[in-house]
């Protein structure tokens, strides 16, 4: 047959049948080993998807245990704030009245007394029709009624009731802040009353706690375990007992702190229930697998929740294996001691003949160990899932394979390799830039040219506008804007939340406690703080490589900087505590070699040496610091550094070296646009050269004209001041004084665009300028000031002050301040008092920085002015207690104002303070 066929037949069919029969082999090659391949990579990725699973458990658990934490710490912050108001109301520290103390059961408390319970209403969930949230009631048990008569009061009964009949503006407001709280009360030490007498909110019908076949076995509180467990309390911790049953709420949790009197005698004990059903669906409603829960033990292993947990007393291996005498509860035993003596892990064991993972985690401050449970199914249904998938998948392959290995090989790889490299490119750039961008270092580009996926262009630009957000809050929080710096870091923490960047958040975290602790809210700087260093030791323990170690430390060193400039805030002025920090931060840095960080940590601990008169050791620690800073060439922090210590050198009369430095730090911040700092050196300069009697104008010219830029400074300042011109104010020259410091005020720190308000007060108020823009009349102003030297009459200091706040508010987009000075007590004024000035600052919701100078005030009335200080948000005292030299002290008073308003940012602890 082939010898009939053309020679183009012969070729064509040769040729044909070769590529055929090639394809056959190379096909049948590749099916057997995408066969055996398969299979491998199913097992590979199976054991892969197990331990990624069994990882995220150990997250979960761990996570929860963070959630449980802040819960069961809010259920312990209101036993806290129930102690602390006993406290004060058992030792006199408020002075409140008696409310009237009602009767549990509602009809006797009507026909025995005449009064009503109000608002009696029907709740499901205390499976009773006379529950009122308005008031609390007392009960005790029926033989230790006076008389049989619940009614009938010795003295020792009537001081605890209506003593504690207070306790209902708490138990009001903490029932109001969280309804995870079934039930408030308090027990008190038979000491104090023998009666057993129990106070109990909200107010219900208390029928269930007597025992209708004899008296001798109602039900008595201090026979209670919630009750001895917390009366045995020596330290700060909360009692917590675990579950027992409640005769109406079903099985509860209780927590209690012991009342005492200041001499340490026990008064009572306060004590809150939550609900087991509200542990279970609030606390522990995590979501662990599709069959996996989680539940609660103590740290003796005792249940404190778990779902199968319905009757009081139940143990674990109860609630888990239904029985504690089955092989698998005694196996499961044998691995409880891991878990109570381990901070957290990972165990297995057997349950109904399925192996079970347990993932425990202990659960700080509480005593308690959180535990998750997932079984063996739940962990590996990815895992099975996957196999499956690739076993048909490969199928698929096989079959396309003989079909089309060739052209679908080629063409799919030629095609996949062109695209991964289209889009991970810009990836791996844009990676880089986020890890750059979380170090500090903001000069990475961003690529947003030639991207051909929609994706891809989103994910850049919003990796931009991350960027460009991190520039922007430093730039205001440089410029001292401080809100809209506040504003532009909770934008840059949220875009870096949403792209998962770790580094990013804590570093925000960071920036935005720094701004809350510019604007003097230090609680909320700490919370920051705290939350910051929680991410950088996460960041530590999960580093695998040296340079994320090394990252990790330095972020906890910035967060510890952070901690000690906190305490050194003029509200606290804990400079011990601030040192600790410090030094924490300066041996961190010193185990890396980072000289930077030393060098800040020098020169910050100088500024706290200087704060506690130690000259001689501030003086070292910024030669330390510039000693470093000559070898890493960074110019910004020299200049930081240059004017504390001229400042120091001017405190110690060195005026030679504190022109020096000053001089040196003044160049530098110009040269480098730190603008603020350049005004600050170059003010504190022309003093220098005053006090060395050599020229100062141009020095002085040149500071005010820095400071006084409305480029560099965006917000304007609204001053009011508040002077005493009372009889007294004319002895060893107050008067004088204070006029020249508010003078010098106007003088050096106010601007044309600023508002300025003078109030003097003596009998009356007088006003002798009115709150308006200063512009450039600066002389005017300061002769209105100067109209405070006619001296005569009384002190209504809180009616001038009032007025001053009241005016002040009206100020929109400003800084406001208020400088208030007087010298003795307020025996005048008619409209307001301490309590009353109180209540306006923080009724007019606004900033105020409010500086009050006390000159020479007595002790009682110095008192009274710093507790006023202290319940204003922002408020500050400054007292002058040096008899003969109040002169100096008043001037010194304000020109340390008048430092806080030209530097609020001389003592940051940011990348953008140092």
């Amino acid at each position: 047959m082939f010898e009939n066929w053309t020679i183009t037949k012969k070729v064509t069919r040769g040729l044909s049948a070769s590529v055929v029969i090639a394809a056959i082999l190379i096909a049948s090659y590749m099916v057997t080993s995408v066969y055996f391949m398969s299979e491998q990579n199913t097992m590979d990725a199976a054991g892969a998807l197990t331990e990624e699973e069994l990882a995220n458990l150990e997250k979960v658990t761990s996570d929860t245990a963070d959630f449980v934490e802040q819960r069961i710490q809010q259920y312990f912050d209101g036993v806290y704030m129930m102690e602390e108001y006993a406290e004060n109301l058992f030792n006199g520290r408020y002075n409140a009245s008696p409310q009237h103390s009602y009767f549990w059961d509602p009809d006797r408390e009507q026909s025995e007394t005449g009064y009503t319970v109000p608002n009696l209403q029907s709740i499901p969930e205390y499976a009773s029709d006379s529950i009122s949230f308005d008031v609390s009631c007392y009960y005790m048990p029926r033989d230790y009624y006076i008389g049989d008569d619940p009614f009938q009061w010795d003295a020792d009964m009537e001081y605890v009731l209506e003593t504690s009949s207070n306790m209902d503006n708490v138990f009001r407001s903490l029932h109001q802040m969280s309804g995870d709280y079934i039930w408030l009360y308090m027990g008190f030490d038979l000491d104090i009353c023998d009666n057993h007498v129990f106070r109990n909110y909200p107010y219900d019908n208390l029928g269930y706690f007597l025992d209708w076949y004899g008296p001798g076995d109602d039900y008595d509180p201090n026979q209670e375990d919630w009750y001895n467990n917390a009366a045995s309390i020596e330290n700060d911790s909360v009692a917590v007992t675990n579950p027992y049953g409640d005769p109406s709420t079903g099985l509860v949790l209780s927590m209690g702190r012991p009342v005492r009197y200041d001499n340490g005698t026990l008064v009572s004990v306060v004590s809150a229930d939550v609900t087991l059903d509200t542990i279970n669906s609030t606390v522990l409603s995590q979501e662990v697998s599709e069959n996996g829960y989680a539940f609660l033990i103590d740290n003796s292993g005792g249940l404190v929740a778990h779902p199968s947990f319905d009757t009081e007393g139940q143990s674990l291996l109860e609630a888990e294996f239904g029985s504690e005498t089955s092989e698998e509860a005694q196996a499961f035993e044998s691995i409880k001691s891991e878990i109570l003596t381990s901070t957290n892990g990972q165990v297995e064991y057997t349950k109904n003949g399925e192996t079970w993972y347990l993932t425990f985690e202990e659960v700080p401050t509480t005593g308690m160990v959180l535990c998750t449970v997932t079984p063996e199914s739940d962990v590996v249904a990815a895992a099975t899932a996957l196999m499956n998938t690739i076993t048909f998948q490969s199928t698929i392959i096989i079959v396309v394979l003989v079909a089309a290995v060739g052209a679908v090989i080629y063409g799919s790889s030629k095609y996949a390799t062109r695209r991964g490299e289209e889009m991970a490119r810009p990836l791996a750039q844009a990676t880089d830039v986020l890890l750059n961008m979380s170090r500090g270092d903001l000069s990475g580009i961003v690529p947003l040219e030639d991207l051909k996926y929609t994706e891809l262009q989103t994910t850049m630009s919003a990796i931009q506008n991350l960027q460009d957000s991190m520039r922007a809050g430093n730039k205001e929080f440089i410029r001292g804007n401080l809100s809209l710096a506040l504003e532009t870091y909770i934008r840059l923490k949220q875009l870096c939340v949403d792209f998962e960047v770790l580094q990013g958040i804590q570093a925000a975290e960071l920036n935005i406690g720094n701004v809350y602790r510019q604007k003097g809210d230090l609680a909320q700087a700490r919370e920051r703080y705290q939350s910051a260093l929680k991410m950088a030791e996460e960041m530590l323990n999960e580093a695998e490589t040296t340079l994320e170690e090394k990252d990790a430390q330095v972020r906890i060193a910035d967060v510890k900087h952070n901690f000690g400039v906190l305490e050194m805030s003029p509200k606290l002025e804990n400079y011990e505590a601030a040192l600790s920090h410090l030094e924490e931060a300066l041996d961190i840095n010193k185990k890396l070699s980072n000289k930077r960080g030393m060098a800040n940590q020098y020169d910050t601990i100088g500024v706290c040496k200087m704060a506690l008169n130690n000259l001689q050791e501030a003086r070292e620690m910024f030669d330390k610091a510039l000693a470093i800073l000559e070898e890493t060439y960074y110019e910004r922090s020299k200049s930081y550094v240059h004017y504390h210590r001229g400042k120091m050198y001017y405190e110690m009369d060195m005026y030679e070296d504190a022109r020096d430095d000053l001089t040196e730090a003044a160049n530098i911040s110009q040269e480098n646009e730190e603008w603020p700092l350049a005004g600050r050196s170059l003010s504190l300069l022309a003093d220098v050269l005053e006090d060395m009697g050599e020229p100062s104008h141009e020095v002085r010219t040149q500071a005010e004209r820095i400071l006084g830029s409305t480029v560099r400074r965006q917000l304007r300042r609204a001053i009011e001041f508040v002077i005493d011109k009372s009889g007294s104010m004319g002895q060893s020259g107050r008067i004088q004084a204070a006029v020249a410091g508010a003078q010098r005020m106007v003088e050096s720190v106010a601007q044309e665009q600023d508002s300025v308000g003078v109030l003097a007060f003596d009998t009356r108020v007088n006003e002798l300028r009115p709150l308006s823009q200063l512009g450039q009349d600066i002389h005017e102003a300061k002769r209105q000031i100067a109209h405070a030297l006619k001296l005569g009459g009384s002190t209504a200091f809180f009616d001038a002050l009032g007025m001053a706040l009241k005016r002040i508010a009206s100020e929109e987009n400003a800084e406001r301040w208020v400088v208030a000075l007087t010298d003795g007590e307020d025996n005048s004024s008619t409209r307001y008092n301490q309590d009353s000035i109180v209540r306006l600052a923080n009724r007019l919701g606004v900033d105020i920085k409010l500086r009050l100078i006390g000159v020479l005030c007595s002790a009682k009335y110095a008192r009274v002015l710093q507790d006023m200080c202290d319940r204003i948000e922002g408020a500050k005292y400054l007292p002058v207690s040096e008899a003969g030299t109040e002169d100096e002290g008043i001037l010194q008073k304000f020109e340390g104002i008048e430092d806080e308003m030209q530097a609020q940012l001389e003592l940051g602890g940011t990348e953008v303070d140092f």
